[in-house]
């Protein structure tokens, strides 16, 4: 029992031994709060950057052209792109919208293409774009004339949306504007050769009027031969007189002499071609006049006498030897005055009719005046083809200048080159209105334009 107790004293005294607390530090031994501070942060600076890495920059880039740019045709528009903090890849066209302004066309129906030189025939593709740089890029295919505006959109692979850049791109060539002021040109010309055939065709109507009134009176005389009444001797004379006439006033003929053609010849006709002219046609002309006094106060008077006549007569005798008498005044070079005419007629008719009763009591007739001389009216025609021909010139360079300034090469043509654009250039070369002037245009306006009227 002893030694029992003894171990259970022994095993009380050995637990309380080993529960008992550590002795207390002493301040030496304790360490300083900002000692201990420092351990603390940098066992828990591992896990925050373990635990939870770094977000990556966004991309960013800025993409920049001018607002209105004109280029020849072929060449490339510039464009201006800076890349922030992350670099570009696969930057590209996206699409492009680029429209003309009147037409409605696209610029490049197959889309622009992004080089990266201003060298349409070595177009090589951009090469991806650093962080935080700028670089200078071409867009190429545009060959259409014109004023196109919109906006092409470039993507890259970072940015598949992509960016729009508005633009006006004002296209034309130097070819073009040429072919434009030859348009202008070829509008005055038109113009020119239009009015001018109309004029020239009015000009040699009148100078064929008085040709055409003969050839009529001489055809009208022709047809009375025919009606001469049985038995009367035959006009071999006045009918050789009208064939020969007639054959004169043929337009050919007319032509040979003097008459201009119906194409308006490139000078214009001299006044002595028209006085040559006009001394030709007076010719038939008188003749004409001479045949008329020969068939209405002669030949009419001596018809009459016949078929009054009885047969075998001294009536009837007389009559066709009247008869034979005017016809036999038609055998002259040159034809008589219509006075002179009726002074011959006189004795020829007095054998068929009693003698005239006594004249008219009365001294002579005064002669009118002296006229100064007048310019004729083809004198005025020749004048007037004279001052057309010098005023057309000018308004050729006047309106080939102007135009040429206002249509093809001035600040407002800009992107010159549209069939639209040639056509506003044929219309100014015509001189009538453009744009939206030319609603307004009626049919009064534009022959007035050519200087007609209605």
């Amino acid at each position: 029992m002893s030694r029992i107790a003894l171990a259970l004293v022994t095993a009380t005294f050995a637990g309380h031994a080993l529960a008992a607390p550590e002795p207390a530090a002493t301040p030496a031994d304790k360490p300083s709060a900002a000692a201990q501070q420092p351990a603390t942060k940098s066992a828990a600076a591992p896990e925050t950057s373990q635990g939870a890495p770094a977000t990556p920059p966004p991309f960013t880039w800025t993409l920049r052209a001018n607002a209105a740019v004109a280029i020849a045709k072929g060449h490339p528009i510039p464009v201006a792109i800076s890349v922030g903090p992350v670099k570009a890849t696969g930057v590209t066209v996206l699409h492009t919208a680029l429209v003309e302004k009147v037409s409605k066309v696209l610029l490049a129906p197959a889309g622009l293409t992004l080089c990266s030189g201003p060298d349409p025939k070595q177009c090589k593709p951009l090469p991806d774009l650093p962080a935080n740089s700028a670089t200078q890029a071409w867009l190429v295919g545009a060959t259409s004339a014109g004023v196109y505006e919109g906006s092409v959109t470039l993507a890259a692979a970072e940015k598949p949306a992509g960016d729009a850049i508005p633009m006006t791109v004002s296209l034309t060539s130097g070819c073009l504007q040429a072919w434009g002021v030859v348009t202008i040109l070829l509008g005055v010309v038109l113009a020119w050769a239009g009015t001018s055939m109309v004029r020239h065709l009015v000009n040699r109507a009148q100078l064929e009027l008085p040709a055409a009134l003969a050839r009529e009176a001489l055809e009208e005389l022709s047809s009375l031969s025919k009606g001469a009444p049985n038995g009367s001797p035959p006009l071999t004379s006045i009918t050789t007189v009208i064939t020969g006439c007639l054959k004169d006033l043929q337009l050919p003929a007319l032509e040979a002499h003097g008459l201009p053609g119906r194409v308006p010849p490139l000078t214009p006709l001299t006044e002595a071609a028209l006085n040559g002219y006009r001394a030709y046609v007076k010719v038939p002309a008188d003749w004409a006049a001479m045949l008329g006094v020969l068939f209405r106060q002669g030949l009419d008077a001596a018809w009459k006498a016949l078929a009054a006549a009885q047969p075998h007569t001294p009536a009837r005798s007389a009559a066709l030897t009247a008869i034979t008498s005017i016809d036999q005044l038609a055998q002259r070079p040159a034809p008589l005055s219509a006075d002179d005419t009726v002074q011959l007629l006189q004795p020829i008719l007095a054998t068929l009719a009693p003698p005239p009763g006594p004249a008219l009591k009365g001294g002579p007739v005064a002669p009118p005046p002296a006229q100064p001389p007048r310019p004729t009216p083809q004198e005025l025609i020749v004048s007037i083809s004279r001052l057309g021909l010098a005023g057309w010139a000018f308004v050729l360079l006047a309106t080939t200048v102007g135009g040429s300034y206002v249509l093809v090469l001035g600040p407002n043509a800009l992107g010159f080159g549209t069939p639209l654009d040639f056509l506003n250039c044929l219309v100014w070369g015509f001189g009538l209105p453009t744009g939206a002037q030319l609603l307004q245009a009626t049919t009064g306006s534009i022959s007035t334009s050519f200087g007609m009227s209605k």
